[in-house]
């Protein structure tokens, strides 16, 4: 997650990491709330694969992408 924050950093894209200790749902609630366009979600699930999963709200979808790729994928995004 950090190494992600500091590359969208990197590319001049204001990145919100929420690292807080509740629960997965109230972070996607708070983040709906917040109204950001894309959300780039790093699960345990998706870990294991070394792939995260880009919530494009937008376009209301869903994409699975390799970490190395994700960086491409949120700039073809916006």
């Amino acid at each position: 997650a950090d190494s992600i924050y500091k590359k969208l950093i990197d590319n001049d894209i204001q990145p919100l990491l929420d690292d807080r200790d509740i629960s997965a749902g109230n972070m996607f609630s708070d983040n709906d709330l917040i109204g950001t366009p894309i959300q780039i979600i790093i699960g345990k699930r998706y870990q294991d694969g070394n792939e995260v999963e880009i919530k494009d709200r937008l376009a209301n979808e869903y994409i699975s992408v390799s970490s190395q790729s994700c960086i491409e994928t949120v700039l073809k995004i916006l």
